[in-house]
């Protein structure tokens, strides 16, 4: 099977001491074809200092209107643990929105189109396989984008159906059912 391109990305604002398992749970993943890029949208506290940061190829300047820089650590041992290729650190220096974002990270992190985009808040985790399991869903259904379910801590599901066909043709009068994780095609974007 055909080991597609990911670009995880990591959002958030004051995300405290649930960044911790985020980041082992994106480091951990049992894949190995894939970079992150943490998004530090201007936190007040510390949290993001936990992140580590390593140069690799896809490490490109950011030049966006809220001033916001990359910062990365050239030799950091956490490197030769995990299975992704690269880890960059995007911080603001104002606070902005998630969609704003996505939108520069997309744009300036994103060079092919085949590579799979992917969204986890800064206060979510994923299960060690989250992106094999996604992989295997854009190789065998010809995927462009997906939305999955969730399990808050305390183990109960949210947002657990599919929208049906009359809810996604009215998507704004529909229930809000798009979940974490989120992914899709950097060239459908």
């Amino acid at each position: 099977m055909k080991k597609n391109k990911f670009l995880l990305i990591s959002t958030g604002y004051n995300p405290g001491e649930l960044i911790e398992p985020c980041i082992n749970s994106i480091l951990s993943q049992d894949y190995d074809n894939y970079d992150v890029l943490f998004i530090n949208d201007a936190s007040t506290d510390k949290s993001f200092d936990l992140v580590p940061t390593f140069n690799s190829k896809t490490d490109k300047p950011i030049n966006s209107d809220n001033g916001g820089f990359v910062h990365n650590n050239v030799d950091n041992p956490i490197q030769r643990k995990t299975k992704c290729n690269s880890i960059t650190l995007w911080r603001n220096l104002k606070n902005t929105t998630a969609l704003f974002n996505l939108h520069h990270a997309i744009m300036n992190f994103c060079d092919d189109p085949e590579t799979i985009v992917t969204f986890i808040d800064s206060d979510d985790s994923l299960t060690k396989n989250a992106l094999s399991v996604v992989n295997e869903l854009y190789e065998k259904n010809d995927c462009w984008a997906t939305y999955g379910t969730a399990i808050w801590s305390n183990f109960q599901k949210c947002f657990t159906r599919p929208y049906t066909t009359e809810e996604y043709k009215n998507l704004k009068t529909a229930p809000f059912l798009i979940s974490h994780f989120r992914s899709l095609r950097c060239g459908l974007y």
